[in-house]
């Protein structure tokens, strides 16, 4: 695994002078918070529905360490409801800043928003809410680059600053299972990003482009309505022990209504189904 060079570590600067790091007051302590670690039951023996509680998704807090999480279904089943609860929690349970790539902001995250990290730097984050939300600008043909997020986030950490990189859409770094050209500060937060304070969020509506690392590094898997190669992605990788893919296939998409979508159920590979839906709720 390629190791990070903090002299300069935004992609493409090769021949520029490092940017200025964005101010981030108050941020100077790498200690997370020390919730109770929730346990997910494997011996339900009936299927049961309740309300997701994110700790089950940042249990790795209770650690110490930076959580890495996935999600994955169709679109418009709920995982961006998902996100938000999750990054919320993560405000609530840790000292560290969320970081959202948000192309033209459609997954409604709450933070303070920027084009990029240009922006940021040239516009640094108030003290709260300690997220920032990078946009893009369409009218610029500005698109944010989760890719530069996650520089940003070990930047950061160098200064013992926790952070969870969020990426609401992986197709934009990845394709088919492997990381787009150039991309190496995304594979780095899943792989090593756990014992440095560098976390990651991250949701597909394709689990067959998220390549190893994603996959294999998250703790969770939160898992809405999917079918076909989805699935097959899923099973493959060793997520689908104790459930049929139907009963995955068959949870609420696009086609339900609204009041009924955001059913979704909790993953982890090489480990038995919970045998629960959850919904998440912000």
């Amino acid at each position: 695994m390629l190791k990070p060079d903090l002299s300069n570590p935004i992609p493409g600067g090769s021949g520029r002078s490092p940017r200025p790091l964005p101010a981030l007051p108050g941020m100077g302590a790498n200690q997370l918070l020390q919730p109770t670690a929730p346990q997910v039951s494997t011996r339900a023996k009936s299927v049961v529905s309740g309300n997701a509680p994110p700790d089950a998704c940042l249990y790795s807090l209770a650690f110490g360490e930076a959580p890495c999480i996935g999600l994955v279904g169709d679109r418009g089943t709920g995982k961006s409801t998902a996100m938000r609860a999750i990054c919320r929690a993560y405000l609530q349970r840790s000292v560290g800043v969320v970081l959202a790539c948000d192309k033209g902001g459609g997954s409604g995250f709450e933070g303070q928003r920027r084009v990029d990290v240009d922006d940021l730097a040239a516009h640094p984050m108030d003290p709260e809410p300690r997220a920032v939300v990078f946009v893009g600008d369409p009218h610029a043909a500005v698109d944010p680059d989760p890719e530069q997020v996650a520089a940003l986030a070990w930047r950061l950490s160098a200064r013992r600053v926790p952070s969870l990189v969020v990426v609401d859409e992986l197709k934009w770094s990845a394709r088919g299972g492997w990381w787009r050209k150039g991309v190496i500060w995304l594979p780095q937060t899943c792989s090593e990003g756990r014992k440095h304070g560098v976390g990651i969020l991250w949701a597909s509506q394709s689990p067959q482009d998220a390549p190893r690392e994603a996959f294999e590094e998250s703790g969770i898997l939160v898992c809405y309505r999917l079918a076909g190669r989805g699935l097959d992605r899923l099973d493959e990788r060793g997520y689908l022990q104790g459930i049929d893919p139907q009963q995955i296939a068959q949870l609420p998409g696009d086609f339900s209504p609204p009041a009924e979508r955001g059913r979704c159920v909790l993953l982890r590979r090489g480990q038995p189904w919970d045998r629960r839906f959850y919904r998440f709720s912000v």
